[in-house]
């Protein structure tokens, strides 16, 4: 298909989209004209749950990924740029732990995008809620957006409990809740992990956030 810039009107002749979800280098194509570049942090990991009988415990998700966008012409790029992928963040342990922070995704001088905030754990208190956790933020684009925060744990001294939901992230909702006796639920593509939650029974982990992810779309000439 052709695509006409207004800016100058050059014809692009070819849109090739390039995912990476690996740190390395991305080296742009000889008939390159511009590439729009997103970039998205890792999603925070979600907290564990240890065994318990009465009170339920449960925890929040972790926060999504932030996102930053840029669009760069072949020279800003040439001969290449490097890529650093934000790692999910950890989950946490069935003993009771939180979870880790994702992290960052920078791509050379041009955008970079900070992880979510992992999930906390939910102690043996009178509290029957847990606040979730805050989304990471893009920066350096033209286009800079904060990651979504995560679903507030429920509990109830009686029963049931329910996690929190992942924070999504700009490529993917988050991880999903547990209700009850259950783990947490992974993040995709920098959101956020879903909460574990026991009501009466055994230790549950948490789980990890997504990965971090770059996306180049390549507009090339003939």
């Amino acid at each position: 298909m052709t695509i006409s810039n207004s800016l100058d009107n050059q014809q692009f002749t070819i849109l090739n989209v390039v995912t990476i979800t690996s740190s390395g280098s991305y080296t742009p194509p000889s008939n390159l004209l511009y590439a729009q570049i997103e970039c998205c942090g890792g999603g925070g990991g979600s907290g564990g749950c240890p065994a318990v009988t009465s009170p339920p415990w449960a925890t929040p998700g972790g926060g999504g990924g932030g996102y930053s966008r840029v669009i760069v012409d072949r020279a800003t790029i040439s001969p290449s740029v490097s890529i650093t992928i934000g790692a999910g963040g950890t989950a946490g342990a069935p003993g009771g732990t939180s979870g880790g922070n994702g992290g960052t995704t920078i791509v050379g001088a041009l955008c970079q995008a900070t992880g979510g905030v992992g999930g906390g754990t939910a102690g043996l208190t009178a509290d029957r809620t847990r606040s979730g956790s805050l989304g990471g933020i893009g920066s350096g684009g033209t286009l800079n957006c904060r990651g979504s925060p995560s679903g507030m744990s429920l509990r109830s001294g009686l029963g049931p409990s329910i996690s929190g939901t992942g924070g999504a992230s700009f490529f993917s909702e988050g991880g999903s809740s547990a209700f009850n006796n259950g783990p947490g639920s992974p993040g995709l593509n920098g959101s956020g992990a879903g909460g574990s939650s026991v009501s009466n029974g055994g230790a549950q982990p948490g789980a990890v956030g997504g990965t971090g992810i770059v996306v180049i779309k390549e507009f090339l000439g003939a």
